[in-house]
């Protein structure tokens, strides 16, 4: 049945007679925009097309959630992407994945190295001496703390630099910039710092989740290399 609907009317539509399940009513100012209501009483905007030779129906919602305006809008939306030989049905999905793709995105940059970083030691702990695992807490000081035996502020050490930093977001670029930074002052810590960062790195392969976000060989590269600072043996005094 066809006619022109007016939010009053819609609300008012019979539902179906002689045992139907479902009944369908058809607006004439918005192509393929029809009202199903079924034996309860339910009342849906539903949109109906065509994509090429093949029909599809879509439910829009409820018409108690929907307002008729807002109805044919989507629905000549959904016209206009059928004109185009585009399925609905299929551009929603790709829509879905795009958003399901950004938000993963988004949730992946909240993953930082230092949180990273703590996990790592967390899981190794119990491996390592006590002088080993020191290194790690040591490094990884971010500063900012009243000095124990002179006035001033502790500074931020070696890797400090790097627990903000999404663990997706580490370069071999971001690792050359630390580490000429940090060789400047403290090439030692610098040098230590990269070998406990590289070991990281490594152990993340490990990770489901973590080896998906860094790639195993950023600190491979030839320039990264070269940024740290190469230590001279201390020869001992006779």
């Amino acid at each position: 049945m066809k006619l022109k609907f007016t939010t009053n009317k819609v609300s008012k539509l019979e539902k179906p007679t002689d045992g139907k399940n479902q009944i369908f009513y058809w607006d004439l100012d918005a192509l393929g925009l029809s009202v199903r209501v079924t034996q309860n009483e339910n009342r849906s905007y539903i949109f109906q097309g065509r994509v090429s030779t093949k029909s599809l129906r879509i439910t829009v919602g409820d018409v108690n959630v929907w307002s008729l305006d807002d109805a044919r809008k989507e629905s000549r939306r959904l016209q206009q992407l059928c004109d185009q030989g585009i399925d609905p049905r299929s551009n929603k999905a790709e829509e879905g994945q795009k958003n399901g793709d950004y938000s993963q995105k988004k949730q992946n940059e909240k993953i930082t190295f230092g949180l990273v970083f703590n996990e790592y030691v967390d899981t190794n702990k119990n491996l390592w001496s006590e002088s080993h695992l020191n290194d790690h807490h040591q490094l990884v000081h971010r500063g900012g703390e009243n000095k124990k035996r002179r006035t001033g502020l502790t500074i931020p050490v070696t890797i400090a630099a790097l627990l903000d930093i999404p663990l997706v977001s580490i370069t071999p670029d971001i690792l050359v910039a630390w580490q000429t930074e940090e060789a400047t002052t403290r090439p030692g810590r610098a040098a230590l710092g990269f070998r406990l960062v590289r070991t990281c790195i490594n152990w993340c392969q490990e990770h489901d989740l973590y080896s998906t976000l860094i790639d195993a060989k950023v600190h491979q590269a030839k320039r990264v290399r070269r940024s740290v600072p190469q230590l001279k043996p201390v020869k001992n005094s006779v």
